[in-house]
């Protein structure tokens, strides 16, 4: 027997069905216990952490089908993997604070649950933890939780709607595979990132709110959402077109898009589940929509600790609780009910207890008991009087008795209690025995009994227990003849004639009237053995034989030399078990009797089990890859069965290119192909680099294209310092071509009084030709030697240089 106690009051007692140990600490796990009840609530408890197991390896399951609800006591801190894989009938589980993570496939195929409530101690859910829990219909994810496994909601189809706290940065793989009842769903703004699958199979998804923060969507993340209409994206335009989607993703890409971008009030909105920050735009297309708006995550209560205040009239209870973010106050006031539990007497006042049930779940059970309600009474005494003992009564003393409680006193003060009143004792009889009178066959008798000398009753026993009126009579017998019928004689005993007895004087006679009385009955003479030879019987495993023997036919002799021969039991061969498959029948280990002609056995067949089959969609072949048309196969451990039927690959559709020459300018190819199949990006171009201008002439021209490719590249010199008389002369000359040009420099102010420097032209003395013909010998030297010296100026340049120094002389 379990028994659930309160306060030393048993609520209710089931009978164990299983128990076991099933941690994964201690003396074989001996840190938490498991006890299944007969009412199918599985109880663990215990410290530490829960082992994990294989697919069905829970010590459980062998009982699943008897779980119900399931209550996980404060103290364990984790739920192993595979713990309630394939308990389709739980209906319920209690999960306390001290949980911190739920393990791989723990609620695989749990199709009876309906909902769940994840504590926020809990900081981790493994790949595939409700995985089928096609009863689900919502569920709230804690804000200690930073990251949605892979597969965590996959096949989740009864799913309408899941909260999800802005702790979480990532949104797994397959994470809600197939959750055909969600119709919208709002992605916090911690979220990063959303895996390969993660919502694909969701039909009935309509529309998703998905934040700036998402960098990545992986591959299929929404196909088959065939009813997505609409994508809100709390971000721009150019950010969206940023985003890393992958393949396969085209009812989203397809959907309507608006873009938003919030601009957040200062200070905090607060409903009775999250806080966040209300955008102030009207416009803003999720301002109903609490989770999709800036710092939204549920509320992080003080301490975690409620508090409880009682009326003073006890009728009323108020639970209170306040965010230490947001200061929000959660607040129940509930009305009691009472019960009396001790009513109120002489001596003991009124107890009630009071109780308060909160519609909040968070809110638990109060109660208030042994609250005084009515004082006692006090004792309403009367006197009963003295009673006398007699020979077999006994008497007592005076007392006093409660009107109201029935209780008695020794004292009129009603002080001193007592259970019963103070006894007198019976005087008893004095008793003497008359002995028993014989009644003869023709003469009456009487039984003993007991005279009283005192009242003269008399009793049929020595204790005086039993009184009677009279002696019980003893009636005259006369003869009570019994027939004794003849006894014919038998084998070895002789018999004798019938005859008459009497039953009280036990005398014989011949006759039945008793007349004739004889001493002994007529004897006949015993008659001998007539055998009878019964042949040899062997033995059986089951049936005992017998040897050869003889018996006596006269009926009622019992005379025989008949000898057992035990059963000889089974000779038994085991047989192992062999387990049943999906098309084959199996059976449990058994045994059969070796003895020839003995067909015992404990044979039970095993039915065969069927395929335990799982859905696969179909995939188009590509030109490179294979596909495969929609098939099934058997999940089943060793089991090969399947429909697979492979679509070998496309091969390449090609479309071929001619080659283009490269030119100076743009790039060229080779010839090549491409495949012209939607989707297939085969190619065998290969680029052909632009073959760049080329000047082999110096002439700033392109050989090939005569395209001008280049400016002149000039050097300058100076042909003759300026003086305060006279210009200066600087020869520009490209490097590249030789195209050569001059620059004339300004005279020197006239109260600089330098030096002239070599090279330059002095002036004729008095302007006569003898200094005009040396002053132009002496330019034409001076331009020769820059000629020679340079190599490169022509002989028109000489003679321009020439006029201009004559034009200064002149």
């Amino acid at each position: 027997m379990v028994d659930c106690v309160d306060n030393g009051i048993v609520l209710y007692s089931s009978n164990i069905v299983a128990s076991g140990t099933c941690g994964a600490e201690g003396n074989n796990g001996d840190n938490l216990t498991w006890i299944l009840d007969d009412e199918g609530v599985l109880t663990i408890s215990g410290t530490g952490a829960m082992a994990s197991w294989k697919w069905k390896g829970s010590p459980w399951y062998a009982n699943k089908d008897k779980i119900e609800s399931v209550v996980i006591e404060d103290g364990v801190t984790s739920i192993g993997a595979n713990a309630f894989d394939g308990c389709s009938g739980l209906t319920s589980i209690t999960i306390l604070s001290s949980v911190t993570s739920i393990g791989e496939y723990t609620f695989d195929g749990c199709s009876g649950l309906t909902s769940i409530t994840i504590p926020s101690s809990v900081t981790s859910i493994r790949r595939g933890a409700f995985d089928g829990c096609s009863g689900l219909t919502s569920i709230t994810i804690p804000n200690s939780v930073t990251s949605i496994g892979t597969s965590v909601f996959s096949g989740c189809s009864g799913l309408t709607s899941i909260t999800i706290s802005n702790s979480v940065t990532s949104i797994g793989n397959y994470a809600f595979y197939k959750c055909s009842g969600l119709t919208s769903i709002t992605i916090p703004n911690s979220v990063t990132s959303i895996g390969e699958n993660a919502f694909n199979g969701c039909s009935g998804l309509t529309s998703i709110t998905i934040p700036s923060s998402v960098r990545s969507i992986g591959a299929k993340a929404f196909r088959g959402c065939s009813g997505l209409t609409r994508v809100i994206y709390l971000g721009t335009e150019e950010q969206w077109n940023n985003l890393t989607i992958g393949s396969d993703n085209d009812y989203c890409l397809k959907a309507t898009k608006i873009f938003h971008v919030h601009i957040p009030a200062n200070d905090f909105s607060f409903n009775a589940t999250y806080h966040w920050y209300q955008c102030t735009d009207e416009a803003c297309p999720v301002k109903d929509e609490p989770q999709a708006q800036n710092g939204c995550v549920l509320h992080e209560w003080e301490n975690g600790e409620v508090t409880y205040k009682w009326s003073a009239d006890n009728q009323k209870c108020t639970a209170e609780r306040k965010c230490t973010a947001c200061g929000n106050v959660e607040s129940e006031t509930a009305s009691t009910m009472s019960q009396v539990v001790q009513e109120k007497n002489c001596t003991l006042p009124e107890l009630t207890t009071y109780s308060a049930t909160f519609k909040n779940d968070a809110f638990k059970l109060q109660t208030k008991e042994n609250v005084q309600t009515a004082a006692a009474i006090g004792h309403d005494l009367e006197k009963v009087e003295k009673k006398e003992a007699g020979c077999t009564e006994t008497g007592h003393e005076a007392y006093w008795k409660c009107k109201n409680c029935a209780k008695l006193f020794s004292d009129e003060a009603g002080t001193h209690e007592i259970n019963n009143p103070v006894e007198i004792n019976a005087n008893g009889h004095d008793l003497k025995k008359v002995e028993k009178k014989e009644a003869g066959c023709t003469e009456t008798g009487h039984e003993a009994y007991w005279k009283c000398k005192s009242c003269a009753k008399l009793f049929s026993d020595e204790a005086g227990t039993d009184e009677i009126s009279n002696p019980v009579k003893i009636n005259a017998n006369g003869h009570d003849l019994e027939k004794v019928a003849k006894k014919e004689a038998g084998c070895i005993e002789t018999g004798h004639e019938a005859y008459w007895k009497c039953k009280n004087c036990a005398k014989l006679f011949s006759d039945e009237a008793g007349k004739i009385e004889i001493n002994n009955p007529v004897e006949i003479n015993a008659n001998g053995h007539d055998l009878k030879k019964v042949e040899k019987k062997a033995p059986t495993c089951t049936e005992i034989g017998w040897e050869a023997y003889d018996t006596c036919k006269r009926e009622g002799c019992t005379y025989s030399t008949y000898k057992e021969l035990p059963a000889l039991n089974h000779d038994l061969g085991h047989h192992e078990a062999k387990a049943a498959t999906c098309t084959e029948i199996g059976w449990e280990a058994y045994d059969t009797c070796k003895r020839e002609g003995c067909n015992y056995t404990t044979y039970k067949e095993l039915p065969a089990l069927n395929h335990d089959l799982e859905h696969h969609e179909a995939k188009a072949a590509t030109c490179t890859e294979i596909g495969w048309e929609a098939y099934d196969t058997c999940k089943r451990e060793g089991c090969n069965y399947t429909t697979y039927k492979e679509l070998p690959a496309l091969k390449h559709d090609l479309e071929h290119h001619e080659a283009k020459a490269a030119t100076c300018t743009e790039n060229g190819w080779d010839a090549y192909d491409i495949c012209k199949r939607d989707g297939c990006k085969y190619t065998t171009y290969k680029e052909l680099p632009a073959l760049g201008h080329e000047d082999s002439n110096n002439d700033h021209f392109c050989d090939a294209c005569s395209t001008k490719i280049s400016d002149h590249s000039y050097e300058s010199k100076i042909a003759r310092e300026a003086t305060t008389t006279y210009t200066g002369i600087r020869i520009y000359n490209c490097t590249k071509c030789g195209h050569s040009y001059t620059e004339e420099l300004a005279k020197l102010p006239s109260q600089t009084n330098q030096a002239d420097q070599t090279n330059q032209i002095e002036p004729a003395n008095n302007g006569n030709e003898k200094d005009f013909i040396g002053t132009v010998t002496s330019v034409f030297l001076n331009v020769t030697d820059l000629a020679a010296k340079n190599c490169i100026i022509s002989f028109w340049l000489i003679i321009q240089m020439l006029l201009k120094a004559i034009m200064q002389l002149w």
